[in-house]
């Protein structure tokens, strides 16, 4: 996550996850839960942190209401990836595939007729 997104999720969770110090200790900071959830999804911190997530990105984030809007969404993605059953995705790897050098060619070549 980039400098600026962790900014923009800090600045609208913050009223939702900050503590005040007690006498015993300080309060962990805003910017540490938030890190700190993102990063392992482990501890007592977690809960707050993501029901404060989901409170301020609810109106980002939308989803289909109705089966027929689900189907919808599928046939569309199908028809854009060729992928069946799948209605989306949220994040992807492009991986570069370079094409065989000219004079790599024979050798693969002889490499398949041997076998």
């Amino acid at each position: 996550m980039d400098t600026a997104s962790f900014e923009f999720l800090l600045k609208l969770v913050t009223p939702h996850i900050e503590r005040k110090d007690t006498k015993m200790r300080k309060a962990i900071s805003s910017g540490e839960r938030l890190a700190l959830t993102l990063r392992y999804l482990a501890s007592a911190i977690l809960k707050v942190v993501c029901n404060a997530l989901v409170t301020v990105l609810k109106d980002h984030l939308q989803t289909p209401a109705t089966e027929a809007e689900w189907e919808s969404v599928n046939d569309e993605f199908h028809n854009l990836c060729q992928f069946p059953m799948c209605i989306g995705a949220l994040d992807g790897k492009h991986v570069k595939i370079s094409p065989l050098r000219n004079h790599l060619v024979p050798s693969i070549l002889q490499l398949q007729r041997r076998f």
